[in-house]
């Protein structure tokens, strides 16, 4: 018996000493703990202090300067943005050397601004699909059908690195890989001779094709920020002032007079939408922005500091005479003012500095150029953008033959369709595709007139969508790093909440 009791003794004893162990184990080490803490503190600190200083957290060189000054060298950082269009957009084109031509000209200029910020694409030409899915690229594009059903592997492992991919051609067949990646499937109905719109889910907020729909409504159609004439055809006396702007370079009107006009050169097409930019008129001074011909008429927007000459208001040229409207409103002179000409169809609406001026019905008109041209003084204009202000309505681009559907029939994954019962899709996309990653993929039906302006702005909005919304300012690779972030709305040209992560560690 006794010696039973020494047994439990003993147990209990070991027992109670691992018991101990264990908790002496669990206690955290507090310089580590310390440390992250430390870390967070400090991470959350930087956010704000550097949102408060105004920094760009877009512009890498700034970020890193203000870091170096603020941070010890054992302090490890990376910056990223989510919510955002990736400012250079890397693009594998698989391609021809015409259908690269045709992307060009989609694209071009190459460039486009939103919310300040400048969005270039990059397009490299791949004709050996073995080179086309390089880490490299944010996005491959592949003009026209191409069959990686019986070679998949490379194409989804690009996918698993959150990478997108975007097809544009006429479906002749539907193999395995555009089904299980691309969404598609061949219907029992052809397509009609109907306009094609956005899809319901396309106009609902919170739905991923809402993305699309929102980047199409505010990627402008045109921009130039006046650091040369290139974009214009110069008849008038214009310049390119370097002391003035907002900021400089912009363009100076000398000319005054309505035959000293300049127009854009290359774009011609405007019909609705919204006209954004900046103006600074001499005291005494009137700028006249045209942007509708009709009936042997041009109409204009004035901007007017002079009220001898007019108000800011609507007029008609040839001869030069103001539209019927009630307005007495005239725009500061000596300093920078914003400027947005609205027209929906016939109705004209003016706002300056947000405040609406001046409104007006018009007859419809055909496209047309924008032109400019002073009176009474000096005029400097800058950071012209022209934007689409509503949805739009294609004109068909689907071929008689074609069928394509959701695989699933689902509208949430159809961002463009036909007008009428059938509903066609002529664009539908997929994401987070099954056991593959957040990649992203969409098919868009060829249009043989790619000169659309429309189509134009609808390759682009794709294209910043499946090249992804998170955006790596500073990479630095810390392992185990301590993340803080802060929201902040970007809101000039349509509304993005961008989340500013700060990740920190420790590099000894």
């Amino acid at each position: 018996m006794k010696g039973f009791m020494h047994i439990v003794e003993i147990l209990l004893i070991v027992v109670l000493v691992f018991l101990v162990f264990t908790s002496f184990a669990n206690i955290p080490r507090i310089s580590d703990d310390w440390s992250r803490t430390k870390l967070n503190l400090i991470g959350g600190d930087v956010l704000k202090a550097f949102e408060r200083k105004g920094v760009n957290w877009f512009n890498e060189t700034e970020l890193e300067t203000e870091f170096n000054k603020t941070l010890p060298d054992n302090i490890m950082y990376s910056v990223i943005l989510e919510n955002v269009i990736k400012p250079e957009i890397k693009i594998g084109c698989l391609c021809d050397n015409n259908q690269l031509n045709v992307i060009n000209e989609i694209l071009k200029p190459g460039w486009f601004v939103l919310n300040d910020e400048n969005v270039t694409f990059d397009v490299t030409q791949i004709t050996e699909t073995d080179k086309l899915f390089s880490l490299d690229f944010d996005v491959v594009l592949i003009y026209g059908y191409e069959d990686f059903s019986t070679n998949p592997y490379a194409l989804r492992n690009f996918l698993n690195y959150d990478k997108g991919i975007v097809e544009i051609f006429d479906p002749p067949r539907i193999d395995d890989v555009q089904r299980s990646v691309f969404g598609l499937d061949s219907g029992s109905e052809n397509a009609l001779s109907a306009k094609i719109e956005f899809s319901d889910s396309g106009k609902q907020n919170g739905k991923e094709v809402n993305k699309i729909y929102d980047y199409f409504n505010h990627i402008p159609m045109f921009y130039d920020i006046f650091d040369s004439l290139d974009q214009w055809s110069v008849g008038g006396n214009a310049e390119i002032s370097s002391t003035k702007g907002n900021p400089a370079p912009s363009v100076k009107l000398t000319g005054n007079s309505e035959n000293n006009f300049i127009y854009t050169r290359f774009y011609s097409s405007f019909e609705r939408g919204e006209i954004d930019f900046d103006v600074y008129l001499e005291n005494g001074a009137s700028l006249f922005v045209g942007f509708r011909k009709t009936g042997g008429y041009e109409f204009l927007a004035s901007l007017s500091t002079n009220q001898s000459i007019g108000y800011d208001s609507f007029y008609r040229k040839s001869p030069l005479q103001p539209i019927p409207s009630n307005t007495s409103h005239l725009t500061v002179s000596g300093g920078w003012n914003h400027i947005k000409i609205l027209v929906k169809g016939g109705e004209l609406t003016l706002y300056n500095n947000g405040e609406k001026v001046a409104e007006s019905l018009v007859a419809m008109g055909p496209p047309s150029n924008i032109t400019m041209f002073n009176l009474g003084g000096e005029a400097y204009v800058d950071n012209m953008r022209i934007a689409h202000e509503e949805e739009k309505v294609f004109e068909n681009f689907l071929e008689p033959y074609e069928n394509t559907t959701q695989v699933n029939n689902d509208g949430d994954k159809i961002l463009l369709k036909q007008l009428g019962n059938n509903g066609l899709p002529a664009c539908i996309i997929n994401y987070n595709v099954e056991g593959i990653g957040r990649g992203k993929t969409a098919w868009l039906s060829n249009n043989t007139d790619s000169s659309s302006e429309n189509y134009k702005t609808l390759v682009k909005s794709i294209l910043a969508w499946a090249a992804g919304d998170e955006y790596w300012v500073i990479k630095s690779g810390v392992r185990g790093p301590i993340s803080s972030h802060i929201y902040k709305p970007f809101n000039r040209d349509m509304f993005q909440n961008v989340k500013i992560i700060l990740e920190l560690g420790y590099l000894y």
